[in-house]
């Protein structure tokens, strides 16, 4: 997406990667990649005690057995007591259990180490699901607080008579608020960062470009951010496609070979990240008329992307009604489209069991230059293999009931006041907990508990911006620092 609507200029015969990438790059850009990059390995450092309070916080002082045994008890004794019955009396007194809601904060302040804590909660929080405050103290990208809550919901009881047949439904509410440090100019800078992403890609879509020395200039330009991918992705094997389409748009495509063997050797957890959801495909489409302007898939462990570049050099829709024009800003700096997505999730360890595929999912998308993006489920369909989703996983209708009620993802950057500003990023999601298959819910627990212990993912992306940090210093060698 361009960071406006002026005409751009026409591609040149060759691409300059220094012209068009240097002066989104240059200073405070790999200063800042670098601090980013610390951060992500300090929190890798404290993993231990960030691993810890997640697991606390998704799974309580209660094993699965015990929670289900205690969850069966409380929906009988309650049973029983609408019926008119004494259930202490029946069933001995009820074990004490732990608060059923709790909150943990995680802080990293530059020079310090990280910090966890843990709070039991007998009552939610009040007030609207939302963002929670950013501390004040955030001072710069190795500055990082992340807070959020598991609330343990509770459905209604189902009528007396209906004890043989019928459950309660419970769902976990998740709502996560975390925020790094940042710097004023961190939105305008990254809009020209896109933009220069824009210029190169219109070079490769005119009749000037080539899409394999546009690979190859991607990789002397930015050598070190290619090799820390090659951790886990095929990038000697990456195809850069092209193709002109009758639409008079021309569609670019990548593709690259993923690989978990390799990245398991480093990051074992991040290698089962990879193999987690295959399919996984995610269209992104005009709100109105449904038209495509690119599309990102994962299965049988590739990766393919494409979208689509008009004439005029932006991106641009195809498929639609031929009205939409480029995929550009509104007159007020805003931007919106859905987002199809399609998955299924492998359960690597259990051969027995097939891939569980997930409600369809129709996200609305919307973004402004002022720094502010919010993703929110306005639709989730039923599953391509209904019958075996409801086999082996959980109540279905009230995920998807739980997805367009609760599901939401903002990205906001926000002005702190005293010179300092901060990038916020909320999260929340709901999931079913009352009739989760016990096979498949010991499977997450376990898959779950090994991604927390290890957090080798935090470290990777850690490795990518030290990367990224020295190859951004390098292509902007020279220029002058932003603002200067």
């Amino acid at each position: 997406m361009a960071s406006n609507g002026s005409a751009p200029e026409a591609p040149a015969a060759t691409l300059d990667m220094k012209a068009t990438f240097g002066p989104a790059l240059r200073e405070p850009a790999p200063t800042h990649f670098r601090e980013f990059g610390n951060l992500c390995g300090e929190l890798f450092s404290g993993k231990e005690d960030v691993s810890k309070g997640f697991q606390n916080l998704f799974f309580g002082s209660e094993t699965l057995a015990d929670k289900t045994l205690n969850d069966t008890g409380a929906y009988v004794r309650g049973a029983l007591g609408s019926l008119g019955f004494d259930a202490t009396s029946w069933m001995g007194t009820a074990p004490e259990r732990p608060p059923p809601h709790s909150q943990l904060i995680i802080r990293r302040g530059a020079g310090q180490k990280v910090s966890t804590g843990l709070t039991p909660l007998q009552v939610s929080p009040g007030g609207e699901p939302g963002p929670q405050d950013v501390p004040p103290h955030l001072g710069g990208y190795m500055d990082g607080w992340m807070s959020a809550y598991h609330l343990d919901i509770q459905g209604e009881t189902p009528p007396a008579g209906y004890l043989m047949n019928s459950t309660p439904e419970a769902w976990s509410d998740l709502r996560f608020t975390a925020a790094c440090g940042s710097h004023a100019g961190m939105v305008a800078e990254n809009l020209a960062l896109v933009d220069a992403y824009r210029q190169a890609f219109a070079w490769v879509a005119s009749d000037a470009g080539d899409p394999d020395v546009f690979k190859k200039l991607i990789m002397e330009s930015f050598p070190r951010t290619v090799g820390a991918s090659g951790l886990y992705l095929d990038v000697a094997e990456a195809k850069v496609g092209k193709k002109k389409l009758d639409s008079g748009n021309v569609q670019l495509s990548l593709d690259v070979p993923l690989l978990p063997s390799k990245a398991g050797e480093r990051f074992p957890r991040l290698s089962e990240l990879m193999q987690l959801f295959d399919p996984c495909i995610i269209n992104f489409m005009h709100p109105k008329t449904g038209a495509e302007f690119m599309v990102w898939q994962l299965q049988d462990r590739k990766q393919h992307i494409h979208f689509y570049m008009g004439k005029d050099g932006y991106m641009a829709y195809e498929g639609g009604m031929g009205t939409e024009g480029p995929v550009l800003w509104d007159k007020e700096g805003k931007f919106s489209c859905d987002i199809a997505i399609e998955c299924s999730m492998v359960l690597l360890d259990l051969q027995s069991v097939a891939s569980i595929p997930f409600p369809s999912m129709t996200m609305r998308c919307e973004m402004d230059q002022k720094g502010q993006l919010s993703v929110k489920c306005v639709e989730a369909g039923e599953p391509p293999l209904k019958g075996v989703a409801d086999y082996f996983t959980f109540d279905l209708e009230l995920f998807r009931k739980l997805l367009v009620q609760g599901f939401e993802l903002q990205l906001s950057h926000l002005n702190l006041g005293e010179g300092k500003s901060a990038i916020r990023l909320y999260h929340r999601f709901m999931f079913p907990t009352a009739s989760v298959v016990t096979l498949v819910s010991q499977w997450f627990q376990d898959f779950l508990m090994r991604q927390l212990k290890d957090l080798d993912a935090l470290e990777a992306l850690g490795v990518v911006f030290q990367a990224l940090a020295d190859d951004a210093a390098e292509i902007s060698e020279g220029l002058p620092p932003h603002g200067s």
